[in-house]
């Protein structure tokens, strides 16, 4: 069987020459090579082997001694699910970065600032935090929040049936996101509303002057004590006393005052009217919503049905009222995870990604917005620089072929990955793939650099036997046998920088 050993090139590759497996005195690069000044790093509850090995390859090259973070390399390109993945993706998603970075050589800054190598961030950045366990993370407790709710129900495997009920909805929803979530309906009431308000202020001003009017009449015109007239602001009625005998000047005046407020009260009445109309058809339309956001907040059959019966306008408002109901619990979880306010993804910001990624449902949007506040925290200071040149290549072999290429590799001083099958370590009926580093070799054994911390005891009792500070000495026959129990899984291993 063929085993695709896949390697990340810094130096001009050149053929085996036929040298036996492990140099003579053996190599322990642990103690007398690049991972010398590395401890092995603990990968916990989550599944990021991949990403452990891909690190500490780059920073066994690069002498590094801080830390590059694990939650970086796992989360680039928007990844929702960092328990799985590969050194491939790590790779390409990294060299992708646009932006400056620092370069690096033999554990230092050059000084020189580059652009167009890719970078990853080191773990001084403070948000390895964000990922304490499978179960314990920020993703997971964001998806928890959003599980329940249709919001993030927008995975339909009938893409007809998904492309005529799901997307119009999302696009809409894009659409009043951007619009601080009013239809184009409500903004065209809005502006309405507000050109209304803006001319009944002028009138009311005009009406202030007929008021006054009226006042100063009274002032000078009374009979027996009492008002001649009197006027109604809220009903828009002025009263004038027909029983009262009032002399042809007063008359005149208080006819100028009538027929001013007359025609004033024809400009007022429509628009109060008009206002009214708008108004009770927004509270009829909002309490429409309520109910909707109610009854649809655990099914998306329910949001289908409102789109068929209103159009995906009124679909998307639900939705975005669902949002506004549990958006605090989402600033509750970030709060928690200790980021920066000014880094919260608006809620605009939240529910356009669920728009964006209408195929993959609450985790990925959740995800985008973790992996920008990441991509923020992450400033030119903090970037590593991928080594100049580096290039991913590819190569074939059998395993003995493999076996005799890792010798001549761990001659070179090169660290070496390969993904075998964890039952090496662990005593389990059943194993799976994971990734580590090859650091060493001596007779017929292999030094195996792993991602669970220090601690030897975890270890089967004859893993055990060869382990120290969390590195093990495994017989190389079955390391490079067990490479074949992932048949066609691709990538069997990654090799050096």
């Amino acid at each position: 069987m063929n085993i695709k050993l896949i390697g990340f090139f810094f130096t001009v590759f050149y053929s085996f020459n036929g040298q036996s497996f492990c140099p003579s005195g053996g190599v322990d690069l642990s103690q007398n090579g690049s991972y010398s000044h590395m401890t092995p790093s603990n990968q916990g509850e989550i599944g990021t082997c991949y990403a452990h090995s891909f690190v500490n390859l780059l920073s066994s090259q690069l002498g590094l001694r801080q830390g590059i973070s694990i939650v970086d390399v796992s989360m680039t390109e928007d990844r929702h699910n960092i328990d799985s993945g590969s050194v491939n993706e790590v790779f390409e998603n990294l060299r992708r970065r646009p932006g400056e970075c620092h370069e690096y050589v033999n554990g230092r800054k050059t000084g020189r600032v580059l652009t167009g190598t890719g970078y990853a961030c080191t773990s001084s950045t403070g948000f390895d935090n964000l990922f304490r366990s499978s179960d314990k993370n920020i993703i997971s407790d964001l998806s928890n929040i959003t599980r329940s709710l249709p919001v993030q129900y927008s995975l339909e495997s009938d893409k007809s049936k998904y492309k005529k009920e799901v997307a119009p909805i999302f696009e809409k929803i894009k659409i009043l996101a951007k619009n601080k979530y009013k239809s184009p309906e409500e903004c065209t009431n809005d502006k309405r509303l507000s050109t209304i308000d803006n001319e009944l202020e002028k009138l009311n001003q005009d009406l202030n002057s007929i008021s006054k009017r009226v006042v100063t009449f009274n002032q000078k015109n009374t009979v027996m004590g009492e008002t001649l007239v009197s006027l109604d602001r809220r009903k828009l009625k002025l009263n004038i006393d027909p029983y009262l005998m009032v002399s042809a000047e007063q008359e005149n005046s208080l006819l100028k005052i009538n027929t001013d407020f007359e025609s004033l009260k024809k400009n007022i009445l429509p628009l109060r009217e008009e206002k009214t109309k708008i108004e009770e058809k927004k509270s009829s339309r909002n309490t429409l919503v309520l109910f909707a956001a109610e009854e649809s907040k655990t099914t998306w059959n329910k949001i289908v049905d409102y789109h068929k019966k209103y159009g995906p306008e009124f679909a998307a408002e639900v939705l975005l009222k669902i949002t506004n109901d549990f958006w605090p619990k989402i600033e509750e979880v970030l709060t928690q995870y200790g980021i920066d306010k000014r880094y919260f993804p608006t809620q605009e910001e939240f529910i356009i990604q669920a728009g964006e990624n209408p195929g993959s449902g609450g985790p990925v949007y959740i995800s985008k917005l973790i992996n920008n506040y990441i991509q923020d925290a992450c400033g030119v200071e903090s970037r590593v620089c991928l080594p100049q040149g580096s290039k991913l290549n590819n190569f074939n072999g059998n395993r003995n072929e493999i076996k005799n290429k890792v010798g001549e590799l761990l001659s070179q001083k090169k660290g070496i990955g390969i993904t075998i099958n964890s039952k090496l370590l662990q005593n389990s009926s059943s194993g799976n793939a994971h990734a580590v580093n090859i650091v060493g070799c001596r007779d017929n054994q292999v030094l195996i650099y792993n991602s669970w911390g220090t601690d030897c005891t975890i270890y089967k009792s004859d893993a055990v036997k060869g382990c120290k500070n969390g590195m093990i000495w495994l017989d190389a026959d079955k390391v490079f046998h067990s490479m074949e129990y992932f048949g066609n899984m691709d990538p069997k291993g990654f090799v050096w920088f």
